[in-house]
């Protein structure tokens, strides 16, 4: 994880040191991205591996001098097997290996900035502010506990696009970004999901 984390990094900044000039205006472009998200702070104590299933779709639209406005609808799937105990309840009680999993549909809209973004290689930085659909369930044997909640996320984001070709419309989309939300959990009392994402996708642009 560390080495992929340096290698989209490595790319981010590379890019910004040659990015070539413009040839034509850039009206709006489109992604469809595979996120992988690492859970950190609360959220790592309640599933602690990464999720490498989580999927989105992002347009964005320039307004003026590299700045725009977008959108962003995601899915992610957080899960872990955890030790085999004995539970206590009301009635009764159970020993046997438990499950949490965590659902994450995250909808949001962005602002951001992008240097040059018809070059072939265009960095940017972007700020998402939305809500999130999110369930958690912890499965004991054939019992499933589970709550639904709405909650708010913020989303700060450095990426760039690269495309194939000067002055084509297609290439690839890399970015690394943080995402607080303000979800809780009655099942440990936990708060603040919180978790680093990185993000590989398709990139169709607009002219």
């Amino acid at each position: 994880m560390k080495k992929f984390i340096a290698f989209i990094l490595f790319l981010i900044l590379f890019g910004s040191g040659i990015v070539h000039g413009q040839s034509k205006p850039v009206g709006s472009y489109y992604s469809l991205n595979w996120n992988i998200s690492v859970p950190i702070g609360d959220f790592n104590q309640w599933i602690a591996p990464a999720s490498f299933f989580g999927f989105s779709a992002t347009g964005r639209y320039f307004l003026v001098d590299g700045f725009g406005l977008g959108w962003h609808l995601g899915y992610n799937n957080y899960y872990e097997k955890d030790n085999y105990e004995t539970y206590y309840f009301d009635g009764g009680a159970i020993s046997a290996a438990h499950y949490n999993y965590t659902y994450m549909v995250p909808f949001k809209m962005d602002i951001f900035y992008h240097y040059k973004p018809a070059s072939l290689v265009s960095p940017y930085i972007s700020l998402g502010i939305g809500g999130n659909y999110q369930e958690n369930h912890l499965l004991i044997q054939d019992m499933d506990f589970y709550e639904n909640t709405w909650n708010f996320i913020l989303n700060p984001e450095l990426g760039t696009v690269i495309r194939f070709d000067k002055g084509s419309s297609w290439g690839v989309r890399l970015g690394v970004g943080y995402l607080f939300t303000t979800a809780k959990t009655d099942f440990t009392d936990l708060k603040n999901f919180q978790s680093v994402h990185f993000m590989i996708g398709i990139v169709y642009t607009v002219f």
